[in-house]
């Protein structure tokens, strides 16, 4: 799996590749994107209750 953030305040961009067994941190205000390079099963957990108005849509490039 590929993934790619990009800091919100800094525009800094770091790309990655997911391995099996991996875990990340997001950190707050990074933009991220995950995409399948192969079937996969993802997992993803949340300490908080998800708000709607706190999700900002972000234009990534299709370069990966």
């Amino acid at each position: 799996m590929r993934g790619i953030c990009i800091d919100m305040d800094s525009g800094d961009r770091t790309e990655y590749t997911i391995r099996k067994g991996d875990k990340m941190h997001i950190q707050p205000r990074c933009a991220h994107i995950f995409y399948g390079m192969e079937d996969a099963l993802v997992v993803e957990y949340s300490p908080q209750n998800y708000d709607k108005r706190d999700a900002y849509h972000v234009e990534f490039d299709a370069t990966v």
